[in-house]
């Protein structure tokens, strides 16, 4: 696709709006009045300036169809491309020519290496033009129809002429305007929404409060930080969301934090919420997370059990880990984070297990319409006692498969939900109720009513 975009501009349009006009006999004569050297420097400056021209109207051109293919603006691009024009080009010559000499020595040494540097330059200006500001930014997916209607603009000038369809071209700034203007949907200002991602074997619930805050609750998957992209930053562009403004990580194991890197270089993040022992476990992937936020300059705080706070009427409650221990495991130091709003309550449980369910289930007890099955609903994380003391009204997991090992209706005796049968799990808090859909199947249940 963007090679059949790219060749119609370049060949119908930049081919015959820069063909070279014909000179006069006073622009000849002052032409040759210059030296040699003045007339290869205007040249060549001429030829910069060219290219610069032909990349800015291929970034216009292709922009909107890596948005729509990659959610990625590289503005970038407008500066090195034609640098990396230049090195590629050199570097395929050189390419050719060291095949017709691959059997001298030392031309092919000479061809050989100077393919080898352009290359190694190419991809270095790649990635220090990357390392800066605005070097590229990942936006919101553009719906079809705006597609249709840019591409159509680009056509009529591209096909009449930019001369003849000056109102053509001074419409494709204010189309881009309109893009930039998309509103998102439409949120009500007394519902609590709170999303179970599906991302496989991992977890990320999505809570949007009234008040219009973004905050998450682990962000990762054992299928690595790339299910940021294919789901995390689509259903947030989709809400019509621009900012996360907290993220709890649950404890530290991969699979609940590898995709705090990717969203934060697609999204602004206020905090980053940690368990006391988060930064303390001597892992690779645990120092590089820290070192990403620091570098991005999130703010990073530590809660403990006991600690409340609030996001307009919805109110958040750490009920585990302690500020120390308990010893094992990460997932025994699992964040327990119980959420209310208008009378209904969520419990979100992270891996807890073991020594951390029984800590939790020694504290007085905390019935909740929505909990979510401990450790992607592992039956031997869920133990009667947890049904009895939290006495659900029903059960969500968030998992990538149906093992027999992970707990059912039949196990838990309760309304029991699950990310790998029915996509994502929306729970809508409002004050007339509470409501479960599953975007996948269709699920759409009132547990809760008043």
């Amino acid at each position: 696709m963007f090679g059949v975009v790219q060749n119609i501009v370049l060949y119908w349009g930049i081919g015959r709006w820069w063909r070279p006009r014909k000179r006069s006999p006073l622009e000849k004569l002052i032409d040759e009045s210059r030296s040699p050297v003045e007339r290869l420097i205007r040249s060549v400056l001429r030829a910069i300036g060219a290219s610069y021209l032909v990349a800015v109207v291929l970034f216009v051109i292709n922009t909107p169809l890596l948005v729509a293919s990659g959610n990625l603006a590289s503005p970038i691009a407008l500066l090195i491309g034609p640098l990396l024009v230049l090195l590629t080009s050199v570097a395929l010559v050189c390419g050719f020519l060291l095949m017709l000499v691959a059997g001298v020595p030392v031309l092919a040494d000479v061809f050989g290496a100077l393919t080898r540097w352009s290359l190694a330059a190419a991809e270095w200006c790649v990635h220090a033009a990357d390392q800066l500001p605005l070097g590229s930014a990942y936006l919101p997916s553009l719906p079809g129809w705006w597609l249709v209607g840019f591409y159509g603009l680009v056509g009529v000038v591209v096909l009449w002429g930019w001369r003849r369809a000056k109102w053509f071209v001074l419409a494709v700034p204010a189309w881009v305007l309109v893009a930039a203007l998309l509103p998102g949907p439409s949120k009500p200002a007394d519902e609590l929404r709170a999303t179970f991602l599906s991302v496989g074997h991992g977890g990320c619930v999505v809570m949007e409060t009234p008040d219009g805050r973004c905050l998450i609750y682990d962000c990762g998957t054992t299928s690595g930080p790339d299910a940021v992209r294919r789901v995390i930053a689509l259903y947030l562009w989709s809400r019509g969301i621009r900012r996360v403004d907290e993220l709890f990580v649950s404890h530290a194991d991969a699979d609940h934090f590898n995709g705090i890197g990717e969203l934060v270089r697609r999204f602004p993040v206020g905090r980053v919420t940690f368990t006391p022992s988060f930064v303390d476990k001597p892992a690779a992937d645990v120092a590089e997370v820290v070192a990403i936020l620091k570098r991005a300059d999130v703010p990073i705080r530590t809660v403990s059990a006991g600690e409340r706070f609030e996001a307009g009427d919805v109110t958040f409650e750490v009920l585990h880990p302690p500020a120390v221990g308990p010893p094992g495991v990460e997932n025994e130091r699992s964040l327990v984070l119980v959420v209310r709003h208008a009378g209904h309550t969520i419990l979100l449980t992270g891996d807890l297990e073991k020594a951390g369910s029984d800590i939790v289930l020694s504290l007085p007890t905390t019935p909740c319409d929505v909990l979510m099955a401990p450790h992607h609903g592992s039956q031997g994380a869920f133990p009667s006692a947890l049904r009895t003391w939290a006495s659900p009204k029903c059960l969500l997991v968030s998992r990538g498969n149906l093992y027999s090992n992970f707990v059912t209706e039949r196990h838990t005796g309760v309304p029991t939900w699950d990310t790998f049968t029915h996509g994502a799990l929306t729970v809508r808090s409002h004050p007339t109720g509470l409501v479960v859909e599953g975007h996948k199947s269709g699920l759409k249940e009132v547990v809760r009513s008043k």
